[in-house]
């Protein structure tokens, strides 16, 4: 539905990663945005994908990405109330398959705010505060040492392209 109605604004839509692959040419883009898709792949389709955009992506390119936050309760209702999400992305999961899909995670956290005027920046101040206040009681009790990024129910993330080098291989002896 999504995709007939951009067609219709006469946008470019391609359904896969191949169609894109087969109209440009590698390294033709400097942003890849994938908001809410992950959580309906299973790791191996998240690398694949991942391994093909990055194949789209030129050098310094910024892949922003949007899923639930898969290290928080409060996310639950958002994971499980869709039958077509596949996977719950916490910090470990994600670090593992944009690893594989050879991209390096540069920020992996809550979305900032904008604010359109003083009265909703004060008010969205303190119900921040106080929910920021909460949100550490329960991740010292929950998590101890090693507390997620956030509990907000959205991870937002920015990654680029990796640029590890291929190793000589070493001879064993």
């Amino acid at each position: 539905m999504l995709l007939a109605r951009a067609a219709k604004k006469q946008f470019h839509v391609y359904n896969t990663l191949d169609n894109i692959q087969a109209v440009y040419s590698a390294h033709s883009f400097d942003l890849i945005a994938a908001f809410d898709v992950f959580e309906h792949l299973s790791p191996q389709e998240s690398i694949a994908a991942l391994t093909q955009m990055k194949q789209l992506a030129k050098p310094g390119a910024l892949l922003i990405a949007r899923f639930p936050n898969g290290d928080s309760p409060f996310s639950l209702p958002l994971q499980h109330g869709d039958y077509t999400h596949k996977i719950a992305l916490g910090k470990g999961c994600v670090d593992q398959i944009f690893h594989q899909g050879g991209w390096d995670v540069r920020y992996l956290g809550e979305p900032t705010w904008t604010f359109l005027n003083f009265r909703s920046r004060v008010k969205h101040s303190v119900r921040h505060m106080l929910r920021r206040g909460l949100e550490k009681i329960v991740m010292a009790l929950y998590f101890g040492n090693t507390p997620p990024a956030t509990f907000y129910h959205n991870y937002i993330l920015a990654a680029s392209p990796s640029s590890t080098k291929t190793l000589p291989a070493q001879i064993v002896n």
